[in-house]
């Protein structure tokens, strides 16, 4: 417990820089999705498997930790095609994922998923589950997808959503960063609050 009042806290997201280009969706990769993180429990990567198993999508996963030959072989046996990559930095990684228009998340838990935001800044079609941090960011079907985790089968609904309605959650997406989640909103608001605490 700290003894402070509720309204001298100031509760300051992550930011994200979105990517330097923007890709239209139907330039991008079809075959695969792509998720981002530790391979470790919390990501829910098997959870993950079984909910692409028996769409034509391969899995693209950036991401070190112990699970790794966990998932690969629980892959294989679901017939699932995927690709670990080892993590790359963040510039890096936002321009890579706009080659790709799915990314999806199965994570347990997120703080302030970074790796969401980035990759709707990218101008990826996110899938998350339903939860307190995600639908902070996420309004469904407007700039994203929520789903779940308990009731989910699998994403073709998604998948085989008309690209017309995809164009505009990709760019619905973009505009939730560039509008909330960019760095030069959060040092403009750094800076107010900074002038309003030395008056």
């Amino acid at each position: 417990y700290f003894f402070v009042r509720k309204n001298k806290i100031h509760l300051r997201r992550n930011w994200v820089k979105h990517a330097d280009k923007n890709n239209e969706l139907d330039k991008r990769s079809q075959d695969y999705v792509v998720s981002v993180g530790r391979l470790e429990r919390q990501k829910n990567y098997i959870e993950l498997i079984n909910l692409i198993k028996g769409s034509s999508k391969k899995l693209l996963i950036f991401g070190k930790g112990s699970e790794k030959n966990l998932i690969l072989e629980y892959a294989k046996r679901q017939g699932v095609e995927i690709e670990i990559r080892d993590p790359v930095q963040n510039t890096v990684l936002t321009n890579l994922m706009c080659n790709y228009k799915f990314y999806i998340t199965t994570s347990l838990f997120e703080g302030n998923p970074k790796s969401i935001l980035e990759a709707m800044g990218a101008g990826c079609i996110v899938i998350a589950p339903k939860n307190e941090n995600n639908v902070e960011i996420i309004k469904n079907e407007f700039n994203g997808f929520l789903y779940d985790l308990e009731s989910m089968n699998n994403f073709d609904s998604i998948f085989t959503q008309h690209i017309e309605q995809l164009n505009m959650i990709s760019s619905n997406a973009r505009e939730t960063i560039e509008n909330n989640y960019s760095l030069n909103n959060f040092v403009l608001k750094e800076i107010k609050e900074i002038k309003e605490i030395s008056i």
